[in-house]
């Protein structure tokens, strides 16, 4: 066996040169030679060990020997070995214990050039080429002494030519930046890197293996990979397990990246906390907070989010939950529950069906049980066969009567007892009419104001405000298109609008016998829609008349003109005295105004309170904006200056009725459909609507328009508001959403607490007017369904399609 080192082998060399084992090296050295090459030969030596003898003929194979690969040999008899006679045949494939099968030699062929070692000594060959072969005889011919001279091997440095093997991955794991333990491979003796065998940040970009892992791959022109640079507008920042080119928006704070955008982990509900973590919850808008997935706002004003569990889970508006979580306090018996934004269930008004007939708190007493004065009597429903417009008209005088107004395109019958009084519109026309009913709810008289146009042309009238003066009078506003006799008598008194389109507010005032007084048109110079809808009279007879006007109107009904412009919508308050003389006019304050007039009050003190809605007002310094919000404007009723002017709400907020105390303080009452401040003040007094909207308001306010007391109606509007001779103050409102399932009708005692509260009608009944006087109160509106007018024990039930008045007394 020989040494397997490079010294070992030198050393074996020459102790065969000198002891006559010439043939065993000689067999090595053309072994190696006929491999390709001296290295070729020590590797084999260095791979297999040492080798079993083996026995050479003539044209034969070599065996295989023992313990190793079997390799070619040659027997010298002593003779000269000529070069040219030995042919190196192929080599045999490795067998299955790692050996090579010898190879056959045969004469004429000529070995192939051996290379020439990588330490540039002599190449054997060169050492070997005055060495002739004689005939190789028989196996008889003896191997004649052969004078070998020294050949000294160079130290050759032997690459690694192994399969992958055997190759050392300690050396490779020291390349640069190679990850200590990388699945390395090693081909022709050279190391085999993969990316992944690269630490972070790292990757080989050169052509020689033995850079290892050389390029940092988060610098701009080699951004996560050997090809991508970075333009001038990015930035090269890690995004997931590598880097990218990003916008330098990136940069922190906002330190991570997901896909292809810059996000921020800590505030991003696509990548909270993490990429591709969504915030979502059921019922609520989610967001990311501190990386972390939070309830923004819940879907639904009525839940809220009250206990560990992500999500708007929890119903609000209750008795245990009012507008927050775990708030009780709305707990008085049997009353409405009107949840604010500051929690405050002071005053809610009774349950409807309830009364509130003792001193202790809530609405102990149900309606039909609870007698007077507790509670009202129902006095009976009056009704006419007529809904043009969907409004009705309806005023209470001092005695107990009361007036009731609108419009009809139908033949009529206005006597609801078995007597008659048919009247028939104007052909194609809509007539006008007013009615009077004695205290009794008997009937009284009909006027109507009829079109008389004079080319057979259509007409339409509609009176849509009434009141009663202290001596009985009844003046009362709308519009008319078209023309139209105002005096119902067997006079005439014949308006005609300036253009057949057009329609023109008007004043008419009648006697208690229902005579024409006058009448007074504010004349357009235009095709505009002009209406008086609101109205109200002082104690000298003075009246008031409100509504909108749009294009040119002269509201100046004599021989003056006080013309004025609306650019857009205006609203207007009109004063004329007891005899339709033209006093003062005032109009919306502002450029592309959209407001409108609803309701006017007087007062003792000299003030009149106008509630409407709009984005303009009456005050030119008030600055309405751009949102339609509920105005409520102090007037002064001598001059028409501005006292007061107040907006409240954030859109479509609107004041439908007003009324007056006999201290000058003020009730307004109205809808609204979002957070509203009640303190026209500095101070906040907020409320929030419950449940489907719009919710309905009462609000008080003192003579200087300093607030007072304000409370709410869920899931219906209140349309009209009266204050009765106790003190008290009655509201009536419209059942929008068919929650009470009717008109809820609800008062509140002077100190504000609960009195009670019923439901008049059915489903489609739309309040219009409420009316108080000293013996009770009355109330109008549409009806459009069938219902139960009586809230008592009693039945009536009032067909659909019809206007009515309801009486009630105490």
């Amino acid at each position: 066996m020989l040494p397997t080192s490079k010294a070992g082998r030198r050393n074996s060399a020459n102790a065969f040169a000198a002891s006559n084992e010439k043939d065993s090296a000689m067999k090595r050295v053309l072994s190696g030679v006929a491999k390709g090459g001296l290295a070729f030969a020590f590797a084999e030596i260095m791979a297999c060990g040492g080798h079993g003898a083996g026995h050479v003929t003539e044209g034969s194979d070599a065996g295989s020997g023992a313990g190793g690969s079997a390799g070619s040999s040659a027997a010298f008899d002593g003779s000269v070995v000529d070069r040219a006679l030995l042919d190196v045949g192929n080599q045999a494939e490795t067998d299955a214990n790692g050996g090579r099968g010898g190879g056959s030699i045969s004469d004429g062929s000529s070995p192939s050039d051996a290379p020439v070692p990588i330490d540039g000594s002599t190449p054997v060959d060169a050492i070997m080429q005055d060495h002739t072969a004689g005939d190789v005889s028989t196996p008889d011919v003896s191997i004649p002494d052969v004078s070998i001279p020294d050949v000294s091997i160079p130290d050759v440095s032997i690459p690694d030519v192994s399969d992958g093997t055997s190759c050392a991955p300690e050396h490779c794991w020291t390349l640069p930046h190679v990850a200590p333990g990388a699945p390395v491979e090693c081909w022709s003796g050279q190391c085999f890197i993969p990316p992944s065998s690269c630490q972070y940040r790292f990757g080989h970009c050169t052509s020689n293996p033995e850079d290892g892992c050389e390029t940092n791959l988060s610098r701009p022109e080699n951004c996560g990979s050997c090809t991508t640079r970075c333009s001038d507008q990015t930035v090269c920042l890690p995004q997931g397990e590598g880097h990218a080119c990003l916008p330098p928006t990136c940069l922190p704070p906002i330190i991570d990246r997901c896909g292809n955008r810059c996000v921020d982990l800590k505030t991003n509900p696509e990548n909270c906390g993490t990429c591709n973590r969504v915030c979502a919850f059921d019922n609520a808008s989610a967001k990311c907070e501190n990386a972390k997935c939070v309830v923004e706002r819940c879907f639904d004003d009525l839940t809220a989010d009250c206990n560990d569990d992500p999500g708007c889970e929890t119903t609000l508006a209750t008795r245990d939950n009012c507008l927050s979580c775990g708030n009780k306090a709305c707990d008085a018996i049997n009353t409405v529950l009107t949840c604010s934004v500051d929690s405050s269930c002071a005053t809610p008004p009774c349950t409807p069906g309830y009364a509130n007939c003792d001193a202790t708190a809530g609405c102990e007493m149900a309606f039909a049980s609870a007698t007077a004065p507790c509670v009202p009597r129902y006095a009976g429903t009056t009704v006419e066969g007529t809904r043009s417009a969907g409004r009705v008209a309806a005023a209470l005088a001092a005695d107990g009567a009361f007036v009731m107004g609108g419009s009809f395109d139908t033949v009529m019958d206005f006597d609801p007892s078995a007597a008659m009084d048919v009247r028939t519109p104007t052909p194609g026309s809509t007539d006008a009419f007013i009615t009077k009913f004695n205290a009794d709810g008997t009937y009284g008289w009909t006027r109507t104001l009829a079109s008389v146009a004079p080319d057979g042309g259509a007409s339409s009238t509609i009176v849509e405000a009434l009141a009663v003066q202290q001596d009985g009078s009844i003046v009362g506003v709308g519009s008319y298109q078209g023309a139209v006799d105002f005096d119902p008598g067997p006079l005439s008194d014949i308006h005609v609008t300036v253009d057949p389109s057009a329609r023109e507010p008007f004043v008419i005032k009648m006697s208690a016998t229902g005579a024409l007084v006058w009448a007074r048109t504010l004349v357009v110079s235009d095709s505009t829609s002009n209406f008086a809808s609101a109205l109200a009279t002082d104690e000298v007879g003075a009246v008031y008349a409100g509504g909108s006007f749009q294009g040119t109107l002269d509201f100046d009904p004599g021989a003056g003109a006080d013309v004025r412009t609306a650019n857009g919508q205006s609203a207007f308050v009109v004063k004329l005295d007891s005899g339709g003389n033209y006093l003062f006019a005032r109009t919306s304050a502002g450029l592309q105004c959209f407001d409108e007039v609803y309701a006017i009050a007087s007062t003792s003190g000299g003030a009149l309170w106008v509630g409407g809605a709009g984005n303009c007002g009456f005050d030119p310094s008030s600055g309405g904006g751009d949102a339609h919000r509920a105005i409520l404007t102090g007037l002064n009723m001598a001059s028409g200056s501005v006292r007061a002017s107040y907006f409240f709400g954030k859109s479509s907020e609107v004041i439908q009725g007003v009324a007056t105390a006999p201290d000058g303080s003020l009730y307004a009452v109205g809808s609204f459909y979002d957070v509203c401040d009640f303190d026209p003040g500095v101070d906040v007094v907020e409320r929030k609507p419950l449940g489907l909207t719009p919710a309905g308001f009462i609000l008080n306010l003192g003579a200087d328009g300093a607030f007072r007391w304000v409370q709410t109606m869920p899931q219906a509007s209140l349309d009209a508001v009266a204050l009765l001779n106790d003190g008290s103050v009655l509201a009536v409102g419209s059942d929008w959403n068919e929650v009470y399932s009717g008109m809820p009708v609800v008062r509140w005692k002077a100190d504000h607490t609960a009195a009670w509260s019923f439901v008049a009608g059915g489903a489609g009944t739309l309040s219009s007017v409420v009316a108080a006087g000293a013996a009770g109160f009355i109330l109008a509106g549409i009806n459009g369904a069938s219902g139960d007018f009586d809230p008592g024990a009693g039945v009536d039930v009032v067909l659909g399609g019809v206007s009515f008045v309801s009486r009630y007394t105490f």
